[in-house]
């Protein structure tokens, strides 16, 4: 079975490495998705669930739970992770004879707890499953280089098997990005909270109920670029969105309503030309430009040079009593060139751990720039 793509790519996007094969399981209502190389679903899920006011998925048993759209509908998927590779990928190279290149060891099992999905859904979970969680990455050019780095050698080693946890809508991406912007962390969440809960669509008809059995918040999608290009700085005021915060996120769901701006077009640009086709909107500086191309545009050398949580992360590893300085950075990163992306990744989710001399703290509050 042909997985790989060229190594020429690897340099480009952190996407399309390994070909998407998948199992439709129909009978069980299922979707079942190889996963190829290092992958560790708990780390994955230590990610996720770093902060309990995250309001557009939940964690419970090991399983992923979250709402996702299909043809302007919300849909509730559960996502979860077997070993194994899927049984019609088994069977195939049983009755094949193939073999030059290993099996999935692990799967992504997507369920549907709502009912048995069309196939226009299956394949579009599908997509978005991999999306976001990277399952077309290669990581063994980046473990590569990262066995000869000082810095990130134990990082790496502690957290093997981490993908990077992307953003697959644009327009979540550069809002979240753009409300975190100058805040702390736990006001960015509830900032994020109180905008979904306003104008984010509701799934419909779930019972949905918490750990305990009581009844919980019904899960709701982020909103629609159309539903905040209608409003005004005004209305998201009672939110605590300041004025130029309200600004920029009604501007930015403008641009994408009108066509100006897509997911699909950035892609279609170079890694530069993309990034300034993002500067050039109002309220986007270098920070959310890179923080786009690294979780929505999966750009491999995407780097948020000027983010808090990546200066605390080597203010730990350097072994530094300050923040470090801008040159400080630009020579730890010097050898990550063409990985800055899953770099900084790695060194966010070794934030999770607290350093030795520190009391547990796994989320600093006060970081100027979200870590999601």
């Amino acid at each position: 079975m042909t997985r790989r793509a060229s190594g020429s790519a690897a340099a480009v996007s952190l996407v399309n490495t390994y070909a998407p094969v998948s199992t439709d399981r129909s009978a069980a209502g299922t979707l079942e998705l190889p996963v190829y190389g290092p992958f560790d679903w708990q780390e994955c899920l230590a990610y996720l669930g770093r902060s309990d006011l995250e309001v557009m998925h939940r964690i419970s048993d090991g399983r992923l739970v979250q709402p996702f759209e299909w043809n302007g509908s919300a849909v509730l998927l559960e996502i979860g992770c077997a070993s194994g590779p899927p049984a019609a990928e088994a069977a195939y190279e049983a009755a094949s004879g193939a073999g030059t290149e290993p099996a999935a060891e692990q799967r992504l099992v997507v369920a549907f707890p709502h009912g048995r999905p069309a196939p226009g859904l299956r394949q579009a979970a599908a997509a978005y499953v991999r999306d976001k969680f990277g399952l077309g990455d290669d990581l063994e050019p980046f473990y590569a280089m990262a066995r000869r780095d000082p810095l990130l050698s134990p990082v790496v080693s502690a957290h093997r098997g981490l993908r990077l946890i992307g953003l697959p809508d644009l327009f979540e991406a550069l809002v979240w990005a753009i409300i975190g912007q100058q805040i702390n962390l736990t006001f960015a969440y509830r900032l994020k909270k109180r905008l979904v809960e306003a104008y984010g669509e509701a799934l419909p008809g779930a019972d949905i109920t918490d750990e305990a059995g009581k009844p919980d918040e019904p899960f709701c999608l982020f909103p629609k670029p159309a539903a905040i290009a209608a409003l005004s700085p005004d209305d998201l005021r009672p939110m605590q969105f300041s004025v130029r915060k309200a600004e920029y996120v009604i501007g930015a769901a403008r641009l994408i309503e009108a066509g100006d701006l897509s997911k699909s077009g950035l892609l279609a640009l170079g890694e530069a030309e993309a990034r300034e086709a993002l500067l050039r909107i109002r309220g986007v500086g270098a920070w959310t430009a890179d923080y786009v191309g690294m979780k929505t545009l999966r750009r491999a050398s995407a780097f948020p040079a000027g983010d808090a949580g990546l200066h605390q992360a080597l203010k730990r590893g350097l072994g530094l009593s300050r923040r470090p300085l801008p040159a400080e950075i630009a020579a730890a990163a010097a050898p990550w060139r063409g990985h800055e992306a899953y770099a900084t990744f790695y060194l966010w989710q070794s934030l999770l751990t607290p350093a030795p001399d520190q009391i547990p703290n796994p989320i600093p509050d006060s970081l100027s720039h979200p870590i999601s």
